[in-house]
């Protein structure tokens, strides 16, 4: 712990020198709040997880204490709590960890360390050679060290996060371009029954394509990692020190969770044509409600803002429905298709 000291009196010095910066005072407390919700966020985290997880949650936490002290001491506040919708989100990371267990904690640890760390080095640049310099370095070596710790554990315990991360992919991708698709179908046929036939063997056509996609891309992956094995255990076996490169990846599993989770994307849209659906508004509506939802979890993992996330993917579903509509529509008029 002698950068949590360290950290201290490097608080304790800066405090009064800063104390006239308004921006870095502003900074200072959006820092805090971040800092909180992860500290918070480990030990929620930590009250479903076995000994060996939750030990190293309450260890991540001390570090995100003393992060947290740094920068309300530079704020000049003593009391920063979190917000409601922190709260809330907070509730929902621990009901999904509830569900995916330890895959899912070290899936959104990951992603919160890789967030930090792509952060502080932001501010180690911007604050390089001030007085803020040293503490944001000791602050940046804190977030590598958790980091690497935290993808040892993944090594370790062999967990498939990878199971996850193309659920959710192949979940979003199908939603938009099965969205676009139906939007393109309903200006071009105006027939729901044609448009639910025809989307349906998109999303269907698009299923396959993206689970072959999946299996050659880690198919790939797979051959350059097993390198990286070999010199892994090359090293431990010369007495070098023991390291994890990741456990390799299966492609028929990756291709099948991809492909799979297209095909409920893909239902998305297309099930409430079936279901008497006679214009893109409500499979239009369906797609912005769960495209929201998967970008916020997309955010999470990512270590990404949610609302910028949420907002990006709205505009692109927009946007890609619109053109398709319009598209389908100047075919409708102008080729004079006509399916009655």
């Amino acid at each position: 712990m002698e950068s949590v000291q360290t950290l201290e009196k490097f608080a304790e010095s800066l405090h009064e020198d800063l104390a006239h910066d308004a921006k870095l005072r502003s900074l200072a407390r959006t820092l805090a709040r971040n800092e909180l919700f992860d500290y918070t966020l480990y030990h929620a985290f930590a009250e479903n997880e076995p000994p060996e997880i939750a030990r190293m949650l309450h260890d991540l936490a001390k570090f995100e204490e003393s992060h947290i002290h740094f920068w309300k001491t530079i704020s000049g506040e003593k009391d920063i709590p979190l917000r409601w919708y922190e709260k809330l989100k907070i509730g929902i990371l621990k009901m999904f960890q509830r569900m995916f267990k330890t895959r899912f904690t070290l899936l959104i640890l990951d992603a919160i360390e890789h967030y930090g760390i792509s952060k502080y080095t932001e501010l180690w640049q911007f604050y390089k050679n001030t007085p803020m310099q040293d503490a944001i370095a000791l602050i940046l070596k804190d977030e590598l060290l958790h980091e690497d710790e935290i993808l040892t554990k993944q090594g370790e315990l062999k967990l498939k996060t990878e199971d996850l991360r193309n659920f959710v992919l192949g979940l979003n991708d199908g939603l938009v371009e099965v969205l676009g698709s139906v939007g393109g179908f309903f200006g071009a046929f105006q027939n729901p029954l044609y448009v639910a036939l025809a989307a349906s063997i998109v999303g269907i056509a698009g299923s396959i394509s993206m689970g072959a996609g999946g299996y050659v891309s880690v198919k790939s992956e797979r051959d350059v990692k097993r390198i990286e094995h070999v010199k892994a255990q090359l090293i431990h076996e010369l007495g070098g020190k023991k390291s994890f490169p990741g456990e390799l990846e299966n492609p028929i599993r990756a291709a099948l969770f991809v492909g799979i989770a297209y095909l409920f994307g893909a239902l998305v849209p297309v099930l409430p044509v079936w279901l008497g659906a006679n214009s893109v508004i409500i499979p239009f509506i369906a797609g912005i409600l769960t495209i929201a939802i998967v970008s916020w979890f997309l955010a999470t993992i990512s270590g990404l803002p949610p609302m910028k996330k949420i907002l990006e993917n709205v505009i692109v579903l927009l946007f890609a429905t619109g053109i398709s509509y319009g598209i389908g529509w100047l075919a409708h008029h102008f080729l004079n298709i006509e399916i009655g």
